[in-house]
């Protein structure tokens, strides 16, 4: 699962995770190489700003984001025309950032690019939608913000890889993460006779615990528009659900949950699971095992 190019093509893939440095931008980079590889040339993108070499924080160092001639880069005009990859500039999108405007370009050499993406999900919907019917690309992948998974939403019929790092100081903390977008993402689609059931609600805002606690205790079914408008954490969640069913208007689609693990076992990492969990993972689906590198 997730190391094949047939996983990637012709789709619109958002690789999304739940804090800094889990290793989101090293699938992305893992899952272009198997696109290019393919005889496809891709387009991506970022929410947010990638590809530095350290981090602007910490100053821990991130991976780069390499550039192959014909791949099509979304980022601000100043870091395509510095990543020597000879952009041939697209079109210049709506909006811009605060390092300039944005633009879509084709790189003509190999490179490497700092990308930074458009501001807020309408923004990034505006970038997909030319890429898409333009068709400047088949495939696009995404690279997510920290922790914003409403992004998923910005375009119909993307799906998302959830990317999340374990060592023994975060095990229990990652197995929860793991469980409840499972969980989130197995969530029933709302029926055509959802509205005239008694006890059925639907849910116009986020689902928070504030909105939860003020449902009439004769809501039996509550729906909200997608997934992202969930914020429960994994307790609260179950405990919501325990008592009522949590419906969604609009599904969103996992293609897996990829565990990066470092000092723990997959076995004790799988034991914390339940068996819906556990078949959406997928371990580093980017390394190299000692036999291959040989």
């Amino acid at each position: 699962m997730l190391d094949r190019a047939e996983d990637f093509l012709g789709r619109v893939t958002f690789v999304t995770g739940p804090e800094k440095h889990c290793g989101k931008t090293t699938f992305l980079n893992r899952a272009l190489a198997l696109v290019r590889a393919a005889g496809e040339r891709p387009a991506f993108l970022s929410i947010g700003y990638d590809g530095e070499t350290r981090d602007s924080l910490s100053a821990a160092r991130k991976p780069a984001v390499p550039v192959a001639p014909g791949d099509v880069v979304i980022s601000a005009e100043r870091f395509l025309r510095d990543g020597r990859i000879l952009p041939e500039i697209l079109e210049i999108l709506p909006g811009s950032s605060a390092f300039g405007r944005i633009c879509a370009a084709r790189a003509v050499r190999s490179g490497r690019i700092v990308l930074v993406g458009p501001e807020g999900n309408e923004g990034v919907t505006r970038a997909l939608a030319f890429l898409r019917d333009e068709g400047a690309a088949r495939t696009v992948l995404v690279d997510g913000a920290i922790n914003r998974i409403t992004q998923i939403a910005a375009w119909p019929g993307a799906r998302f890889v959830y990317v999340l790092r374990a060592d023994p100081a975060s095990l229990e903390k990652a197995a929860r993460q793991a469980r409840r977008i499972s969980l989130l993402t197995s969530l029933p689609a709302v029926p055509p006779d959802f509205g005239a059931r008694e006890g059925a609600v639907l849910l116009e805002g986020p689902l928070t615990t504030a909105t939860a606690g003020a449902l009439p205790e004769t809501a039996r079914a509550v729906a909200v528009e997608d997934f992202t408008k969930v914020f429960l954490d994994d307790g609260e969640l179950r405990s919501f659900r325990a008592g009522r069913d949590l419906l969604v208007r609009t599904p969103l689609e996992c293609a897996g949950i990829v565990a990066v693990l470092r000092g723990v076992s997959r076995d004790a990492f799988l034991s914390r699971l339940d068996g819906q969990t556990e078949a959406r993972i997928a371990f580093n689906p980017y390394e190299v095992s000692p036999e291959a590198a040989a």
